[in-house]
């Protein structure tokens, strides 16, 4: 039976490829929809496939002295296979309906991913992985009816089976125990299950899958502000006068290849002078990972009639540019959504000899108004969390990145208010799209995350009532770094 050192090439494999095994990192809410006859087709691959690769040697490798479950293979096939579908659907057209180009897509990657991994440690892996999210629920419950957990009513209600095997294995392992309370059979984590989830989390979190998982899910989130450029002006108000004091540093010229990292809906590029400086004689390319911000940029350059301005998916850590391609790369409120290390990297790579990095982004700031900690105390209540804990990189954390390959390194703080007069605003971007306490999040599952959001937009119209605008105002601060790469 494999175990979780043996899947580690697997896993960290897993992070770099379009594969999605959870469907609610895909953006996946409540249900899948497919063009007609899709759904049996994915169907009929998982059959087909799993009848045709699974052999007796893998149940060894995979189950081990377990009772064998033989509808694993299937069930691990289908649900990455739609998930990662979905994912495809989306990100090429925010479709919410996975049809027959997005299925055969993922398919193809999923086939090839099993064909380069094996089927087996394939299997295993979604075995963990989806484990994590049963651990997740019992360790944040304390104790869950038996019915709930088995149909997945309160962490995986995308389920279209039931979680019987995988509670007969966690049972025959030791990690659970069933216990009767009221006339109703409860299941909860023995001492062996904490150990067992604390190591899972602890190694999911070393080969980089936990961090996957945050930023799928605020990339969904993101795709989900329709309303994006109203809630940014609201919440931050000198915004504009940041992106523009960005660009007076960062003096593009007329004719230039430019970058746009995290380009979101293009306010940047097409509002605040960047696409009108290069000009149609050069070249401005945005990437965001989010469609639904994508849509939106591409709306904007649309009726813009900008030709020589394009705004593509993708992400800052895996660029599909040659070497030395840009004159400039740039990012406005961006760069501390990224692994950022390793995005500077990458766009060091791509930035020509001599060019320019350039970027303002918010840091860490310590806030402990008394507002901000009755607000969010249900998220400060979490097992684990400090009131100043958050993702957001430390003063010196970007500008050491830059050490590296770069010269001429300049870095100074600058600060902007940030208004919290507005709860739904501030939760849906701060809270579940920035995921600003996204190691917190990580140890609700999927049913208590979506609960939480709106009882912090509830206790935020509370809070309206006891505050005022101004005391609601609070000053943070914007980083701005610029450096060339070494000629």
């Amino acid at each position: 039976m494999y175990s979780l050192q043996d899947l580690r090439d697997v896993i960290v494999a897993l992070c770099d490829s379009p594969i999605v095994i959870s469907p609610w990192l895909a953006y996946i809410r409540y249900g899948v929809d497919f063009e007609s006859d899709v759904y049996e087709t994915m169907r009929d691959e998982a059959h087909e496939f799993s009848l045709l690769h699974w052999n007796e040697s893998y149940d060894i490798n995979v189950f081990g002295t377990l009772p064998v479950s033989p509808r694993l293979p299937e069930n691990a096939f289908y649900e990455t296979a739609i998930s990662t579908a979905y994912y495809y659907s989306y990100n090429q057209g925010k479709s919410t309906i996975i049809h027959q180009d997005a299925a055969k897509q993922a398919i193809w990657s999923l086939t090839t991913f099993i064909e380069q991994h094996g089927f087996d440690k394939f299997v295993s892996t979604y075995a963990y992985v989806t484990a994590y999210e049963n651990y997740v629920a019992l360790n944040y419950y304390g104790e869950m009816r038996e019915l709930d957990f088995v149909f997945g009513k309160l962490h995986r209600p995308w389920i279209t089976y039931t979680l019987r095997d995988e509670l007969m294995f966690m049972h025959v392992l030791g990690v659970v125990e069933v216990f009767i309370k009221n006339n109703t059979r409860y299941i909860r984590l023995t001492d062996l299950g904490k150990q067992r989830f604390f190591e899972i989390q602890h190694f999911l979190d070393e080969v980089g899958f936990l961090s996957l998982r945050s930023n799928l899910l605020r990339i969904s989130s993101f795709s989900e502000l329709n309303d994006y450029d109203n809630i940014f002006d609201v919440i931050f108000p000198m915004g504009k006068k940041i992106r523009k004091q960005l660009l007076d540093l960062a003096i593009p010229e007329p004719g230039m290849k430019v970058l746009e990292f995290g380009c979101g809906s293009g306010s940047f590029t097409l509002e605040s002078g960047l696409a009108d400086t290069v000009g149609p004689k050069g070249l401005v390319l945005g990437i965001d990972p989010a469609p639904g911000l994508l849509a939106q940029a591409n709306y904007k350059v649309k009726t813009a009639h900008k030709p020589w301005v394009q705004f593509v998916h993708g992400i800052a850590e895996h660029l599909p540019y040659a070497d030395n391609t840009f004159d400039l790369v740039i990012g406005f409120a961006s760069l501390h959504l990224t692994n950022w290390n390793k995005a500077i990297r990458e766009l060091r790579r791509v930035l020509k000899k001599g060019g320019l990095f350039a970027s303002a982004h918010p840091i860490h700031h310590q806030v402990d108004l008394p507002f901000f900690t009755e607000w969010f105390e249900p998220i400060f209540k979490l097992p684990g969390t400090t009131l100043n804990s958050s993702s957001m990189p430390l003063e010196k954390e970007i500008p050491n990145a830059l050490q590296v390959g770069f010269s001429d390194l300049q870095s100074f703080i600058q600060m902007a208010p940030t208004v919290y007069a507005h709860p739904e605003y501030v939760v849906r971007f701060l809270i579940q799209s920035v995921d600003l306490y996204a190691n917190r999040m990580l140890q609700l599952p999927w049913g208590e995350r979506q609960k939480l959001f709106d009882h912090l937009i509830d206790r935020g119209q509370e809070i309206l009532e006891k505050y005022s605008k101004e005391e609601l105002t609070v000053d943070y601060p914007v980083q701005f770094v610029l450096a060339r790469k070494v000629e």
